[in-house]
């Protein structure tokens, strides 16, 4: 997969490249009302958040402890890539 094609990758992107380090997300149709997986709105009436760096660091975070041994991302940080930008209901 493309690095545009991975959402937590391309959320990265974007809010570095962000004017003031936000941006707007939107659901991505998993049915939970935190979810910030997607760029563009995929669900009627969504009007999406917006997205400061420290939330994605808290939410990567609680994410990564729950991915069990870092180890694995700091040897291999390709690894970061399997993660899905992290949504309360994988918690």
């Amino acid at each position: 997969a493309k690095a545009g094609d991975i959402p937590i990758l391309s959320l990265m992107r974007s809010l570095g490249e962000a004017k003031e380090h936000v941006v707007k997300r939107y659901k991505c149709g998993c049915g939970c009302d935190g979810c910030i997986c997607a760029a563009e709105p995929t669900v009627k009436d969504d009007t999406g958040c917006d997205v400061t760096l420290g939330e994605l660091c808290l939410r990567l975070e609680s994410s990564l402890r729950a991915f069990g041994d870092l180890s694995r991302v700091e040897a291999n940080p390709e690894e970061l890539a399997l993660l899905r930008v992290p949504c309360p209901c994988d918690g």
